[in-house]
């Protein structure tokens, strides 16, 4: 449909078995382009931090439906433009879902759009982002550092299994 909107004639003739009487009805059938929509996302992001897909849509007068994981994001952050902007905080909590503590995760973020006038829905489009978990650091020892003049002070590291902090 090459503008959005095609109208085509569509007749209907009725005729009686018994008699051959006839009765034809044409009207004029609205065919409506589907809007589109695809997006993009940032490769990975870090927990606790922001993302917004880069929207690429096709249609006007349109209502925005996201999921992440099949969840529906009835309160982001904000909007940019007709993307939310989202925090992994906000879709699942400072850790992720439960079982990718300390591991990070995969989300899938999917959309669809519906033209307001005409009812017509696109095909949803999803998209996946690798959330990293955030590396905590902890210092073994409660008390203040109590050092003088010159002194050294080594810190160590203790990373987590298949980690790729430093």
């Amino acid at each position: 449909i090459g503008s959005g909107l095609e109208s085509f004639p569509v007749q209907l003739t009725v005729t009686n078995t018994n008699n051959q009487c006839q009765e034809s009805i044409t009207v004029n059938a609205e065919v409506y382009r589907r809007p589109d929509i695809s997006f993009t996302l940032p490769i990975e992001v870090c927990a606790a931090n922001d993302f917004s897909p880069t929207v690429s849509v096709a249609g006007s007068n349109l209502s925005y439906s996201w999921t992440v994981d099949g969840l529906g994001i009835t309160s982001p952050l904000s909007f940019t433009g007709s993307a939310p902007v989202l925090t992994t905080d906000e879709l699942f909590g400072p850790s992720g879902p439960p079982s990718s503590v300390n591991r990070g995760y995969t989300a899938t973020v999917t959309a669809f759009v519906e033209d307001l006038i005409t009812g017509c829905r696109s095909t949803s489009f999803s998209n996946q982002i690798n959330v990293l978990p955030n590396p905590v650091a902890t210092l073994l020892d409660d008390e203040s550092f109590k050092l003088c003049d010159d002194d050294t002070l080594n810190l160590v590291s203790l990373e987590v299994p298949s980690s790729p902090y430093i």
